[in-house]
């Protein structure tokens, strides 16, 4: 029988750990319509759009008594895993005397995730 080379067979073996790898990534980017229920009930929509490890944030409502609502804000993904995203809605880095939230969701399926922002429930559906 003949013998096989310890470094042909590391490389096979590095080989199928890559493809294995490949198969878990998931590709979150693209454009998202998030459904946020706030304590009041009343669900607003925005618009998540996800490019590699950033994006942008904006909610789909207008405000006169407050400026954090309505524009398009900067997002930066903490953890892209093959179930679970988390990125940070960059508020205070777009408007002044805004606050930064966390949104954490998990896949339901091919095109749906839930979760939260900060404590609110939210539904990412891609468009």
């Amino acid at each position: 029988m003949a013998q096989v080379k310890p470094t042909i067979l590391a490389s096979c073996l590095l080989g199928f750990v890559a493809v294995a790898f490949a198969q878990d990534a998931v590709n979150y980017s693209g454009k998202w319509r998030a459904q946020v229920t706030p304590p009041s009930g009343k669900t607003y929509d925005a618009i998540v759009v996800i490019e590699d490890k950033a994006g942008t944030w904006q909610a789909m409502a207008a405000s006169r008594n407050d400026p954090c609502v309505g524009r398009p804000v900067p997002i930066a993904i903490l953890t892209a895993k093959s179930d679970e995203l988390t990125f940070r809605i960059k508020h205070a880095e777009a408007i002044p005397g805004c606050v930064d939230s966390t949104v954490r969701v998990t896949w339901v399926d091919d095109k749906t995730m839930k979760g939260t922002r900060g404590t609110q429930p939210l539904v990412l559906v891609r468009d």
